[in-house]
């Protein structure tokens, strides 16, 4: 999927993500892993299990982040937001407000992308 709520108004976009991510946790779609490519930070931390941090010039894999986060994902929650915040600096290359483990260990790099399996 590239993009795919990009181009909606919020509500509409929203909604789709919430629809898409009930009947992938439900298993109710015939497939076993998407790939989604995306800009939006928060959206893949919303909807992804893995995500993928590639540089530029030449694009490569700089980063891959797991996120563990059960569904449905609190985007008020603080580590949700932490996560946000941390790939957000590793992307502007600006020091993160508190260091986590996982941001520790990330690659300078730049646009993002995300892929998720089948939930266990």
């Amino acid at each position: 999927m590239d993009e795919p709520f990009s181009a909606l108004d919020v509500l509409t976009a929203e909604t789709l993500r919430t629809d898409f991510l009930e009947l992938w946790v439900e298993r109710r779609l015939p497939i076993k892993s998407v790939l989604l490519v995306t800009h939006n930070i928060e959206e893949a931390v919303l909807m992804c299990d893995r995500i993928l941090v590639f540089s530029t010039n030449p694009g490569r894999v700089a980063a891959e982040i797991k996120v563990t986060f059960k569904h449905p994902r609190n985007r008020l929650d603080p580590a949700f937001r932490q996560m946000v915040d941390d790939i957000y600096a590793l992307m502007t290359k600006r020091p993160a407000g508190r260091a986590t483990p996982a941001a520790s260990r990330l690659p300078s790099a730049s646009p993002s992308g995300c892929r998720g399996s089948a939930p266990t």
